[in-house]
């Protein structure tokens, strides 16, 4: 696991942390005893666990907090009539795929029980994507180049959901 605070795009094989998947317990420190494992480890842990996933990313991205801004009093985004979904495992470019928006919290070991209920709700068992309110998304995959395709797809598509939305006419909006 990736630690806190260093750019990703910098982090190398002596920097990461190895994690238990079920106990969260940390099996192997980094070289730099100053490095912080990531707060994101219990949320890992569990998609992991819960999902099979065998790699999950933490993102800030603008689309993905503008996204979670469409929920509105709903639990969940719907993203629909895009070619692009195709590019999600086992999603289908006709399909409504719902994406779960969760409330963000001071600290984010506190959201580990509502990704909790997500993973036991049937209406998003075809999920690689939980956005949180105002903070970003969590995205997986099988490996980390399906988590990789799956964090490009979705962040396209919430995007482009943003967008058609935004530039509906007005008398569209409410139907």
């Amino acid at each position: 696991m990736a630690p806190t605070g260093v750019h990703k795009e910098r982090v190398e094989p002596h920097h990461l942390f190895t994690v238990h998947p079920s106990s969260g317990d940390i099996l192997r420190f980094p070289k730099d005893k100053s490095l912080r494992l990531s707060e994101c480890s219990p949320i890992f842990c569990s998609l992991v666990k819960n999902r099979n996933a065998g790699s999950v990313m933490h993102s800030h991205a603008l689309s993905a907090v503008l996204a979670g801004d469409l929920a509105l009093g709903n639990a969940h985004v719907v993203i629909e009539g895009f070619e692009m979904l195709k590019g999600i495992k086992g999603v289908n470019n006709h399909d409504k795929h719902l994406v779960p928006v969760i409330f963000n919290t001071p600290q984010e070991s506190e959201l580990l029980q509502q990704i909790h209920d997500i993973l036991k709700n049937e209406a998003y068992q075809d999920i690689f994507a939980i956005l949180v309110r105002d903070h970003g998304a969590y995205i997986w995959g099988d490996n980390i180049w399906e988590a990789k395709r799956h964090a490009e797809v979705y962040h396209f598509l919430f995007e482009a959901t943003v967008s058609r939305v935004k530039n509906l006419p007005s008398s569209l909006k409410n139907l």
